[in-house]
This record gives structure tokens, C-alpha cells and sequence, in this order.
């Protein structure tokens, strides 16, 4: 059972990491696999469906996600129940703060079943791997915002 928890820090406020983060449906964004998102309501609160179709496959399974939102603390906490490609999922976002920077620390917990035990270490391989990048991209691209959440304008060459 592949037990995946990567931390990275964020120089923005929670609340700003919080709210991009919790909208699923900035997920392609971030998350450069990403293809496709649906959530089943405008804001996302214990009970909301979330799917995304991604391009990333361990041998032939895609890593598609199929989750239900379990517990949701505004600012601390969005864990989900689901699947990910054919395989129980229990994921969790948290959240915490100090002197203006947010800790976002992402978990998954993902249960594979005795015949597929033998894929055990490549699944978690490549899902620490794309956890790590995605991570990486969501600090770059929060941090590279301005304090209003809009993109800086590229300063012109001289």
C-alpha cells in the first residue's frame, strides 16, 4: 500500500494558497497531467464530486481521479475519498501558516490489492513523482503572483 506525503512551503498567505488550491478546477494548472476536471458543484465543500482525466499511466492503468470531498476545514484541511486509475484513494491537502508563508502538504494514501502487490513500488514511484512536480509548479506559479492574484506584467527588454 503505496503511502505517498510530499511538503513544500509557499511564500503567499494561506488563504490565497487555500482558495486556488481547493477549487479543483484550477488543477490543470497546476498539475501539468491534468486534461479535464468536473466538479459537481461552483464551490468545493464536504460531498462535491471531483474527476479529472489525466495523461499519466503507470503501465497501462491511467491515473484518472474519481473522489468525493470527506472533510473540508477552510484553511487546514480538504481530504477526498475515491479512486485513482483502479485503485482506492484516500487523499488529503493540509494547510498551515506562519509569518505570511503556508506549509501545503499533500497525502495519499492509495490501497492496491494482493494480485497487484508486485506494482506496488512503481506506483508509488511515479505518484511521488508527480506529486513532487506538481507541487513544485503550484509554489512557482503562486509565488510568481502579485499580492492581488493576478500574473506581473513581463517587464519589457531594454
Amino acid at each position: 500500500m503505496p503511502q505517498i506525503e510530499h511538503s513544500i512551503t509557499i511564500n503567499r498567505p494561506v488563504g490565497e494558497v487555500f482558495r486556488f488550491v481547493a477549487d479543483f478546477r484550477n488543477d490543470p494548472q497546476w498539475q501539468k497531467d491534468v486534461v479535464e476536471v468536473h466538479q459537481s458543484d461552483g464551490s468545493t465543500r464536504i460531498g462535491s464530486m471531483i474527476t479529472e482525466t489525466r495523461n499519466s499511466r503507470v503501465w497501462t492503468w491511467r491515473l484518472d481521479l474519481n473522489a468525493d470531498v470527506v472533510d473540508y476545514q477552510p484553511n487546514k484541511l480538504i481530504e477526498f475519498k475515491g479512486v485513482i486509475g483502479q485503485f482506492p484513494v484516500l487523499g488529503r491537502y493540509e494547510f498551515s501558516f506562519s509569518r505570511g508563508t503556508t506549509q501545503f502538504t499533500q497525502s495519499l494514501d492509495i490501497r492496491i490489492g494482493f494480485l497487484y502487490m508486485l506494482f506496488s513500488p512503481f506506483i508509488r514511484g511515479a505518484v511521488m513523482r508527480r506529486t513532487k512536480n506538481s507541487m513544485e509548479a503550484l509554489k512557482q506559479m503562486l509565488e510568481a503572483r502579485g499580492s492581488s492574484g493576478v500574473s506581473p506584467i513581463p517587464q519589457a527588454e531594454a
